[in-house]
């Protein structure tokens, strides 16, 4: 990753990592973004972006997080099973404001 680039769809050899972000201590980090449930696919998806990051960006091995609305109880469990990756839940709000009548 250059400096030009910002963590957004980061390309990859087949696909597109959604964020690769860098944490506190300058390790990669795969963050897979769902725009509804987790499902259970998305772990081979975020298994195989982080191994490209690992092969291909070093740094040592990285992390990775999967963010959905829903998190299924099948991915909970896997999850539980891979160390380097978790997962959020995110929840979205929003209001309108009218500002001229």
């Amino acid at each position: 990753m250059t400096s030009d680039q910002k963590g957004i769809e980061f390309p990859v050899e087949d696909g597109r990592i959604d964020l690769l972000a860098v944490d506190s201590q300058g390790k990669f980090v795969v963050i897979e973004l769902k725009l509804s449930h987790g499902r259970q696919k998305v772990l081979g998806q975020l298994l195989y972006y982080m191994a490209w990051v690992d092969e291909h960006l070093g740094k040592g091995p990285c992390r990775g997080i999967i963010v959905a609305s829903e998190i299924s109880d099948a991915l909970r469990a896997s999850i539980r099973r891979v160390p380097g990756v978790s997962v959020a839940k995110y929840k979205m709000a929003f209001s309108i404001e009218r500002i001229i009548s």
